[in-house]
């Protein structure tokens, strides 16, 4: 029998325990860091529970950064993600996004607990409170309760996370041990992360824009967006965040995305109040006209063609992503250079690195935790293979 590893309980770790876990060849046993398994999978839960999306496969796959990414979606698609949940008995149902989620009422412990359940029902143990500290080919080294426990192993499979949300054990701190074996690691930076905005008023905070058109650098998102004490939040300003990354200095929102300029003109041209009271009429929600308001002198304001204009093209300075800490996710870790597609660790047959650790992107929506069960997937099915 082949015993396997697993450093990590987090999605990744777990769907490659998952896969392993139905052939009798193999021990499996996952360790964790933590107190409890996969905490960073719960979290993620508080914003509505959406665990993959029902994007057809070749746009999904564009979402992502990375062609091993990519190849690992391609073969542990969206549809196998809803299959392998009811197989642990998780029914799904699409919402009206496009993002798949469990049935209304069952929680992300209830979605773990079940997992967990099955993996244990086929020989899967798993360690809290075992943090690796040292690894050779066929040992791995782990502190527990202040003492190393040696570990043999012929296949051992990393699957720690990035570096946000560092509440949940996402530290980033694995990152020491690997570059002590000389392989290379790119800084961390934030990704999927709320925007602050220069000379921004905390008190414009705490509104919503519906049906906004948000562009970064010529890339553009449609949605609900966010206003906070210090800048943007949202889908659709996650999924510009890399613009920032990029350098992009500014933002332009549309606040009636649906009218073209010239409708916007014939409607003010046929409005007899005030310019506030015709931003109301429009249906521009009042977050948007404190928004307005703030952003134009009073010069621009009482300006038809820059008043008309800002609803269009309201122009934002940036200042920068929020902190690590804070985004949604992260980019950064370990270097694709360093996996093959597979993602076997290079120059190492019995090391695999999956899920987060590894740099690359993709935005919220599902397409994150779809990444991490493709990657423990890909990487299980190679160890299979072996």
């Amino acid at each position: 029998m082949k015993h396997v590893v697993i450093a990590g309980g987090g999605p990744a770790g777990l769907m490659a325990a998952h896969v392993l876990s139905q052939n009798d060849t193999f021990r499996v046993q996952v360790f964790d860091a933590n107190k409890a398994i996969a905490r960073k999978f719960l979290v993620a839960g508080h914003g509505g529970f959406n665990l993959t999306n029902a994007e057809a496969t070749d746009a999904f796959i564009e979402k992502y950064t990375h062609p091993f990414i990519q190849n690992a979606v391609r073969h542990f698609s969206n549809e196998q993600t809803i299959q392998w949940l009811s197989e642990i008995g998780v029914n799904t149902f699409v919402g009206s996004s496009g993002k798949i989620f469990p049935e209304k009422g069952i929680k992300p412990i209830q979605v773990l607990t079940k997992w967990i359940g099955y993996l244990e029902k086929n020989g899967v143990t798993i360690h809290t409170e075992h943090q690796l500290i040292d690894f050779t080919e066929g040992t791995a080294v782990f502190q527990h309760e202040g003492k190393r426990v040696a570990v043999e192993y012929d296949y051992l499979i990393t699957a720690f996370g990035g570096a946000s949300w560092k509440k949940t054990g996402s530290t980033g701190e694995w990152t020491e041990l690997f570059i002590r074996k000389n392989r290379e690691i790119i800084p961390f930076q934030a990704s999927n992360a709320g925007i602050v905005l220069a000379g921004w008023d905390a008190g414009l905070g705490g509104g919503v824009l519906k049906n906004t058109e948000i562009t970064i650098d010529g890339a553009k998102q449609f949605g609900e967006i966010e206003l906070t004490d210090y800048g943007l939040e949202g889908a659709p300003v996650y999924a510009l965040s890399k613009k920032i990354r990029e350098g992009a200095t500014e933002l332009v929102l549309n606040l009636k995305p649906v009218w073209t300029p010239g409708r916007l003109a014939e409607k003010y041209a046929a409005f007899s109040g005030s310019k506030t009271d015709f931003l109301s009429a429009i249906k521009v929600s009042k977050p948007g006209v404190k928004l307005i308001k703030h952003v134009l002198s009073k010069e621009e304001f009482t300006d038809d063609k820059r008043f008309l204009r800002a609803i269009h093209h309201l122009v934002l300075p940036v200042e920068e992503l929020r902190p690590v800490d804070e985004a949604i996710s992260t980019v950064g870790g370990l270097s694709m250079n360093e996996v093959d597609a597979s993602f076997q660790l290079i120059n190492s047959e019995k090391h695999y690195c999956i899920g987060e650790m590894l740099d690359w992107d993709a935005p919220t929506g599902g397409y994150l935790l779809q990444a991490c069960f493709a990657s423990g997937y890909m990487a299980a099915q190679s160890v299979l293979k072996l």
